[in-house]
Parts: C-alpha cells; structure tokens; sequence
C-alpha cells in the first residue's frame, strides 16, 4: 500500500479565532476539503517546524493544496503564513523489516526481542530446526518513521551474525 503526504517547513504567527484563523485545503476533485486549521489558540512558531499530514483519502488526478487564512475587524497583525521546502511525497507502506537471527555457535538458544514498529510486541527467535519458534519475522511499520528492535540478551558465548530489512527504503542502524 501507499500513501500521499503533504511534507513541509512552517513559521507560523496567528491570532486566536474568531480574528484570524490560518488553514490548509485540498481539493479532492469535487470540493475543497479542511486537512489542517489552527485551533482556539494564538500560534507564534519559534523556530521553523516540519509539518506533515496523511492527504491519501482526498488524492486524484485534479488535486491541488491552498494555505490561506481568515480575519476579522479586531485582528492583531501577525506575520501568519512562512513556509519553505513543500512537496507531496508518496509514501510506500508496504516494505517491511525483517530479523532473521544467526547466532555462532549454532544449538538453537531461543533468543527474545521486542519493538515498536506496529505496536509494542516482543518476539522470539531461535535458528535451529527445533518448530517451536522460526528464525526470522517481518514487521510491516504503519507508515515510515525510525523503529526499533531490541535484542533481549544472547546466551552465553553466542554472537549475533547478522541484521537484515527486505527493503532498499529501510536503514538499519545498529546501537
């Protein structure tokens, strides 16, 4: 599967509604839809924040995206809109990570883990042809972002061979 992200930079200064009110529309074809609105509060960004909202359900061949922003008598001038860097990026969601588990020497010590790549789980492995457990397992992440697995412990005089992900998308860093 995929998704589509609106990804960009943001300095933002606003007033509180009903004064002023800055948004951002998408145009699904048909209508402009809301995706982003300041709330109740007055926004004074201090410092440039990376924004990024899902826009999947809202895509098609006539899509487009609008800032914009409302005022009303009494408004305090405020800078409002300052963005940089904007793109719409698709997003694959469908490469996974695999461990597979090698460890030196090979007797089949049941070797434990645990992430937080779909929710928080935990996992265990083992590389010999016992059936009780396999020695690998893919994890298929909700959307992008950093995960992390973490090796519980190996037993005694073992070391792990090997980390692998199933996708070219997918660094692996090592702690």
């Amino acid at each position: 599967g995929f998704a589509i992200e609106i990804n960009y930079w943001r300095h933002l200064h606003v007033d509180y509604p009903p004064f002023m009110q800055s948004v951002i529309d998408v145009f699904d074809g048909a209508t402009w839809v809301r995706v982003f609105e300041t709330g109740s509060v007055c926004v004074n960004d201090a410092a440039w924040f990376n924004h990024i909202i899902d826009v999947s359900e809202h895509t098609n061949a006539l899509f487009r995206v609008r800032f914009g922003f409302n005022t009303a008598s009494g408004v305090f001038l405020t800078p409002n809109w300052s963005v940089d860097d904007f793109s719409v990026i698709v997003v694959s969601s469908s490469a996974g990570i695999t461990v597979e588990l090698d460890t030196q020497p090979d007797n089949g010590a049941d070797v434990q883990f645990t992430h937080n790549i779909q929710t928080q789980g935990a996992f265990t492995l083992d590389d010999d042809t016992d059936a009780t457990y396999g020695n690998n397992v893919t994890l298929t992440p909700a959307k992008p972002g950093q995960y992390r697995v973490t090796l519980q412990g190996l037993p005694v005089n073992h070391r792990l061979e090997a980390i692998e992900c199933d996708s070219d998308d997918v660094t692996v860093q090592l702690d």
